[in-house]
């Protein structure tokens, strides 16, 4: 994207992140590609797309395989697409409020969509999954499921071993709700600093009565799966903002 508009990598990054106002090259390379609607572009007003688009179909969860083998799992919504992004093998994902994506850094929010491409002839090659959002099998307490996950390639090092692909589907190891923090301040070499300390509630099996337990870094940021290529099951090609109050 970035060598289609002709900006750095960097500023197109920060652009997507919110993080620095649009160049003016950025807007002008946008403006003259004819999938891009100009109304949404400088106005806000629209779809993304401009002439041409098509429509494609949502979903609330991914599934494991081409839009056409899952259709009992498809919300029956559809959301336009340039015809330059349509593909059979394609369709939308509806972020939910309750997916862990959430808390990561990707600047995701609640109805925002993720183009997803299934089509494994079309996936780039393992080394080339760098920081790419994708939807992975992955098992969880014995159970195989599907799960957004950010999937990362790590060549091989006399540090990290053989190369592999590490995921990170922004899971916590106790449940997100359990987690309370106590703030405290104090004086550190002539200045206040704010100090936060994790925890959460369990009940003593010696008392019967609630403890605090504190959590651990662990749990916070736990270590990140390895998987196979063969488990990617879908990867990320587009994203569009969605208003989450929308109906």
């Amino acid at each position: 994207m970035a060598r289609d508009l002709q900006v750095s990598q960097p500023v197109a990054w920060r652009v997507m992140q919110g993080k620095q106002t649009p160049p003016g090259k950025l807007i002008e390379n946008l403006a003259r590609d004819p999938r891009v609607s100009l109304a949404w572009l400088f106005r806000g007003e629209g779809n993304l797309t401009g002439a041409g688009g098509q429509v494609m179909p949502v979903a609330k969860a991914i599934f494991p395989g081409q839009p056409d083998n899952h259709q009992d799992l498809l919300s029956g919504e559809f959301y336009s697409v340039s015809s330059s992004f349509c593909r059979p093998s394609r369709y939308w994902l509806e972020i939910q409020a309750s997916d862990p994506v959430l808390r990561s850094r990707r600047s995701l929010n609640v109805r925002d969509l993720l183009l997803l491409e299934t089509d494994r002839n079309v996936f780039p090659t393992a080394d080339r999954l760098v920081y790419l959002l994708c939807g992975v099998r992955i098992e969880v307490e014995g159970q195989s499921r599907l799960k957004l996950g950010l999937v990362n390639y790590i060549p091989a090092d006399k540090d990290s071993g053989p190369a592999h692909i590490e995921v990170d589907t922004f899971d916590l190891g106790v449940n997100p709700s359990d987690i309370k923090c106590d703030v405290a301040y104090r004086e550190f070499r002539g200045s206040i600093r704010r100090f936060e300390s994790f925890y959460r509630w369990e009940t003593s099996l010696k008392t019967g009565k609630k403890i605090k337990v504190p959590v651990c870094d662990y749990e916070l940021d736990p270590v990140l799966p390895v998987i196979d290529y063969k488990d990617v099951v879908c990867v990320s090609v587009l994203m569009v903002r969605r208003d989450p109050n929308a109906i």
